[in-house]
This record gives structure tokens, C-alpha cells and sequence, in this order.
């Protein structure tokens, strides 16, 4: 007969987790068979934890006392999965442990992706991940690393149209794709954790998508894809959110929206966030990669982009600064679904950035034809470029091509093809209340282009000292 604690824990957890708040019954996994000798595939004995604490109203799986591998685990209502300093719950490098878990609750693009993930819930409550511990994907396994689609890794954690969510103090790495994915959650709090995701190519850092009510506090990401982004990829908005005192690495982009935009993204405010380069290198190329871009809004996909404020902003090492596109990509969220109208973007406000060794690409605020971005304030800017193109490098018409992928190089061919927007500042297009305050660019080496080029913008107000 197996030995049950009856140890009961006072948690620290803050509401609105009022489930997890109330005093707590532990749940160690040992008591139900598992062993954290970092070989042992405890699938079963961890869910049988996670399920015993759901069937009690309640309580902590706690994960302590060596390497406790595992397959996909479904995190239930009222339960937390706790991890000590030192020990780590580790992926499973056999991707016969992931099976497909079926989407219910809400239709997204992300159906296309993969449907494994290592930490998987659909439609719980007060649910957390805790601790100082480590949850480590494997993504350097010989399966994973071997996989020929990115369908068949699974994700490090997928939460799905749950409530009152935290994740706190743990340490993430080493995804097979993204390394959190949160769809269609709802009061959702994420602080102080470090995730780190290299080894693949879609190896994002921390993904919100769809969400309402969230907070994001004091958390350290260094990633190989994006790091801190924010999606919507079906009809659930993304709004009301909160970001403050993150750090960002990345061989992609710093702090990105989109690509995909169905529902869309309101009142959202980001402040005190450091971007630079990932301390990691390219896992194809073994080279160091600068950022791609250090904020990119990018609305392509229909859905209305709006109250966005990002402020006390530093970047380092990025190829172009800052990137708001309106686009229309207009790629539908699921084959039945309509296509998608062009969607809105306004009210955005960027103020006090600091950014250095950046260049060759200018910052870019574009719409396209007859759908301009509105209300866009730009305030405290200040850019030290490190890298110019030659004279001969410049477009002298620069295409719309607004149905492109968006990204820096949508207007070209290319980071490698070498051709440039005609400004070392910004260049605007299609926008209608354009607001500059104090938008300073230095050069280490000679440019030839403008600071600013505006074409088809209304209502500019430039002020500067």
C-alpha cells in the first residue's frame, strides 16, 4: 500500500487564485510511484498526482528530490505543479510520449502547428506552475532533433481557454517549438520566471495569444525565434495586459505583434524592458545573430490594433529599430472561416527609447493604400546607428507590398539583398496623426539618407528640441 503525506501547505499564491490560496494539501509524486533518477519515464506516476489532487478539490503536485522525466502531462482545475530549486521535470526524448491532444474550445490557426505539448491544459481554473526548479523540454534530443516537421515536436507548455492562471520562479528551456503558448486565457499572471529556448527554428520565448487580463512581471528571456509575443490567432482578442521589467534576448525579434491578427489586440501597456542580442549562437549557423527588430506591431491579418503604449524601452544590436506595419495578408484563421477585411491599427505610443549599435534598416511606420494607421506618437527616440548603406543601396521608389510576410525586409528581397528605406530616421507612409517629440539619430559612419521621409501622411506634428 502506497504512503500518503498529509502535510498541509500554506500558499503564497495571490489572488484571484482563491482555490490555491486556501490552505493546501500536498501531493508528492514519489508517493505515487515516480523517480527522479533522470531515466525513468514517469508519465503515469506524475498524472496520477496531478489527477488525485483535482479529485481532492484541490492542491499541490510537488516535484522535488532529483530528475523526473516525462511525457505530455494535463495540468487539471485546482491543481499546482511545484518544482524545488535544484530539481527539474524533463521532456520525455521520445516523441512516442506526446500524443495530439485535440482543441475544443476555440479555433485558431495554431491547429496548422503542432498538437504536443510537454505541460498541456484545456479549460481549467486556478491552475499554476511554481517554484525555483526547471521544466526542460529535451529539444536536443536525437528524436526531436530528427523530426522532418515542426508538427511533430511538441510545444513546452499549451494552456487553453483557462482561468486564473500563474506561472512563477520556475526556469523553461529547450522546447521543441514555441516554449509557451498561452490561447484564449483569461487572468493570467507570469512573473519572475527565465525561459530560455534554442535547438529549433520556431523556438519562441513566451507566447500570448488571445488572452484578457494578464500580467507579465520581472522575467528573463533569451530565445532563437521571437521572445515576448503577443498573437491572435483566431477570434479571441488580445487585451488588457500588462508588462513591466523584462529582459529580452532573441535572433529574431526583441518584442513582436503578430504575424497573426484575427481577433485582435486593446490596451495594452508595456514599460521598463531591456532587447538585445541572444547570448546563444544560430543553432544552424553556430554564429552570434543581432536582433531583427526591436518592437515590431505588425497588423496583417484583419482585427484592430489599438491603446498600445511601450515605454523606457533599451535595445542593443538590432538590424532596424522599430517596425509598425499595417498590412493585408488577410490569411484566414481556418479554411471555413470568412477572409479576413483589412483590419485598423491607432492610438499607438512609443516613448523613451534608448536604442544602440543599430542599422542598416530605418525604423517604419506604413499602412497601404487608402488604410492608414491613425493617432501613432513617437517621443524620447533616441537611435545610434552603427551601420549605413551606400547611396547606391537606397530604394528610389519604395514598393507597397502590403500583402507580404511583414517584416523589415518585406519591401525588399531580403536582410542580403541590399536595399534600404531612403531614411536613417523613419519613414512614414499612410498614416494619418503623426505625432514626433524629440527623435534624435547619430551615425558612427556616414549616411546619405534623410533622417525622415513622410508620403501620404496627415496631420504631422514634428517637435524638436
Amino acid at each position: 500500500m502506497k504512503r500518503f503525506r498529509t502535510l498541509i501547505l500554506i500558499t503564497t499564491l495571490a489572488l484571484p487564485f482563491s482555490l490555491l490560496a486556501q490552505a493546501q494539501p500536498i501531493f508528492t509524486v514519489q508517493d505515487y510511484g515516480a523517480e527522479g533518477d533522470g531515466m525513468t519515464v514517469n508519465t503515469q506516476a506524475i498524472q496520477t498526482a496531478i489527477d488525485a489532487a483535482h479529485e481532492a478539490g484541490g492542491g499541490r503536485v510537488l516535484i522535488s528530490g532529483g530528475t523526473f522525466v516525462s511525457g505530455t502531462l494535463v495540468l487539471k482545475s485546482g491543481v499546482e505543479i511545484h518544482i524545488t530549486a535544484g530539481d527539474t521535470l524533463l521532456g520525455s526524448p521520445h516523441l512516442r510520449d506526446y500524443p495530439d491532444m485535440e482543441q475544443r474550445t476555440i479555433r485558431s490557426y495554431t491547429e496548422r502547428y503542432s498538437r504536443k505539448a510537454f505541460i498541456y491544459a484545456e479549460s481549467a481554473t486556478d491552475i499554476a506552475l511554481t517554484g525555483r526548479g526547471m521544466i526542460h523540454g529535451n529539444s536536443y534530443a536525437p528524436e526531436f532533433k530528427a523530426a522532418e516537421h515542426g508538427r511533430d515536436k511538441p510545444l513546452g507548455m499549451r494552456l487553453i481557454s483557462c482561468k486564473r492562471v500563474k506561472v512563477e520562479g520556475l526556469t523553461l528551456t529547450s522546447a521543441g517549438l514555441w516554449l509557451q503558448h498561452y490561447l484564449n486565457c483569461e487572468d493570467l499572471h507570469i512573473e519572475g520566471i527565465t525561459a530560455i529556448n534554442h535547438g529549433n527554428f520556431t523556438n519562441d520565448g513566451l507566447n500570448v495569444d488571445g488572452c484578457r487580463n494578464v500580467s507579465i512581471k520581472n522575467i528573463r528571456i533569451d530565445s532563437h525565434d521571437d521572445a515576448l509575443v503577443f498573437k491572435s490567432t483566431g477570434p479571441a482578442r488580445c487585451e488588457n495586459i500588462t508588462v513591466r521589467n523584462c529582459d529580452l534576448k532573441s535572433h529574431c525579434h526583441g518584442l513582436k505583434f503578430g504575424t497573426e491578427t484575427t481577433g485582435g489586440f486593446s490596451n495594452i501597456d508595456i514599460a521598463n524592458i531591456t532587447i538585445s542580442a541572444s547570448d546563444s549562437v544560430h543553432y544552424k549557423t553556430g554564429t552570434l545573430w543581432r536582433v531583427i527588430t526591436g518592437v515590431a506591431l505588425e497588423l496583417v491579418d484583419g482585427g484592430t490594433m489599438e491603446n498600445i503604449r511601450i515605454h523606457n524601452l533599451r535595445a542593443d544590436s538590432v538590424y532596424a529599430p522599430i517596425f509598425v506595419k499595417l498590412g493585408n495578408r488577410a490569411r484566414k484563421h481556418t479554411e471555413d472561416a470568412p477572409k479576413p477585411p483589412p483590419g485598423q491599427m491607432r492610438n499607438i505610443h512609443l516613448s523613451n527609447f534608448r536604442i544602440t549599435d543599430a542599422g542598416p534598416f530605418s525604423s517604419s511606420v506604413t499602412g497601404f493604400p487608402g488604410h492608414h494607421i491613425q493617432n501613432v506618437t513617437l517621443e524620447n527616440i533616441d537611435i545610434a546607428y552603427n551601420e549605413a548603406p551606400g547611396a547606391d543601396e537606397l530604394f528610389t521608389e519604395v514598393p507597397e507590398n502590403e500583402r507580404r510576410y511583414p517584416e523589415i525586409t518585406m519591401f525588399t528581397k531580403g536582410l542580403k539583398s541590399r536595399k534600404y528605406l531612403p531614411t536613417h530616421g523613419l519613414f512614414a507612409r499612410h498614416v494619418e496623426g503623426l505625432v514626433i517629440r524629440n527623435f534624435n539619430v547619430t551615425s558612427t559612419q556616414d549616411d546619405p539618407r534623410p533622417k525622415f521621409e513622410f508620403i501620404e501622411v496627415k496631420r504631422l506634428n514634428i517637435d524638436e528640441d
